[in-house]
């Protein structure tokens, strides 16, 4: 196998299982988490 089909099958499978629509969602909501704190002066 090829390192570069390797690396589509991985991200194929990730996606397959939800990986990758999950790690976008933590990733939003910590953004937004971040934005809604007050920041210190």
């Amino acid at each position: 196998m090829q390192p570069w089909n390797s690396v589509y099958v991985r991200f194929r499978r990730w996606a397959a299982q939800g990986v990758w629509d999950a790690l976008l969602a933590l990733s939003s909501r910590a953004e937004k988490r971040q934005i809604m704190q007050p920041s210190l002066p």
